[in-house]
């Protein structure tokens, strides 16, 4: 995402559900795209998936942010036990970095003693 921001301010038509839309902000217009791109789609999805049935405009728009909540709570809990994951391996990681290090003071000690005292 930092690659997506840029310094100054820019205003960006894009087209979102067949409407030209001016979108400003501080990212690169490829992403500003990128963003209208994935509405398109997730609206297209929920067309496909209310094919044949009468739904108003606002419970239309409803669904729509539903879907896009749910997807959106669904990637905040994978990257949470993703988090999750990366800190037990680090932690697992500490620790074997702990014992390579005891046993590497053990090892250099043995090394020090007299050839019969090693038992």
């Amino acid at each position: 995402m930092k690659e997506d921001i840029m310094f100054e301010k820019s205003n960006t038509q894009v087209v979102i559900q067949g409407k030209i839309l001016t979108m400003a902000g501080y990212e690169k217009e490829e992403y500003l795209q990128s963003i209208a791109s994935y509405l398109n789609k997730k609206d297209q999805e929920l067309k496909e998936q209310t094919k044949g049935k009468r739904i108003t405009s606002d419970l239309y728009s409803i669904y729509l942010q539903i879907n896009i909540a749910d997807e959106l709570m669904k990637a905040r809990e994978q990257i949470a036990q993703l988090e999750d994951d990366v800190k037990k391996k680090d932690e697992e990681l500490t620790l074997s970095r702990q014992q390579i290090a005891a046993l590497t003071v053990q090892n250099e000690e043995l090394k020090k003693k007299p050839e019969g005292e090693n038992a």
